[in-house]
């Protein structure tokens, strides 16, 4: 079903780069893992898919453990989670990370308006007090970096370093949850590979929360989840997947 899907362009050949570098897009490096917002309650930090589901507290465990100095706020970036990278980084560092790229809240003011180079600003505001308050824990929280020029190079340059590829972003573009026009990859190699979360329920139809990923032509598990209140996500319009 997928190969018949016909929705906006979301993939392009490196040689298309430089048609990007026009003033209106900023490359980004593709961190391999999955989507996830980190949602701030009174300090507290929690994770959620776009379905509202909670990762596996393998992966969020220590991250849960952070306090931030913000009443709340909805961060919005990639759980690096349920992949072989992600598997490699975490027998070298004993830890996964999150990596933001995205701010919708913060307090009582709402970023989902803005452009998304003006919420890339507002998310760097964010690190910066991040980055001093947990700079003896480095790595956990980071923030994606983004740059408006030289695309090719720094495609090559991380292909070339083991990375995924890079992600293309409409400096213009307003909060928009999934896939969408304003949002372009470019990886070296593309594959069929797909993440299908909450795919299990029980003879009562309730979920599961059981993940799994669609590899080589084999689904296999990843992990189970807990269902939470969606309330948080509607409210954040994060959206479905």
């Amino acid at each position: 079903m997928y190969k018949d899907y016909s929705g906006p362009k979301v993939d392009i050949q490196p040689d298309d780069l430089s048609k990007y570098e026009n003033g209106d897009w900023v490359i980004e490096p593709k961190i391999d893992g999955m989507w996830a917002a980190m949602v701030v309650k009174s300090g507290s930090l929690s994770f959620y898919s776009r379905a509202g589901l909670t990762p596996d507290k393998c992966y969020i465990s220590e991250l849960s453990k952070f306090k931030l100095p913000f009443d709340n706020a909805i961060i919005c970036g990639e759980l690096n989670a349920s992949t072989d990278r992600a598997s490699r980084d975490y027998a070298r560092n004993g830890f996964y990370s999150f990596y933001a790229f995205d701010i919708l809240e913060v307090g009582k003011n709402n970023f989902r308006k803005l452009s998304y180079l003006d919420r890339r600003k507002k998310l760097s505001l964010v690190f910066q007090e991040i980055n001093f308050l947990y700079s003896h824990l480095p790595g956990r929280l980071l923030e994606v970096p983004y740059a408006g020029n030289l695309f090719r190079h720094r495609y090559e340059h991380i292909v070339s370093n083991s990375g995924e590829g890079v992600i293309l972003k409409n400096i213009h573009a307003k909060f928009t949850a999934g896939k969408n026009e304003d949002i372009v990859r470019c990886k070296e190699r593309l594959t069929d590979d797909f993440v299908l979360m909450d795919i299990g329920t029980t003879d009562g139809g309730d979920k599961t929360g059981v993940w799994g990923q669609y590899h080589n032509g084999k689904l296999h598990y990843v992990m189970r989840s807990q269902p939470k209140d969606m309330s948080i996500l509607c409210e954040a319009n994060i959206g479905k997947y």
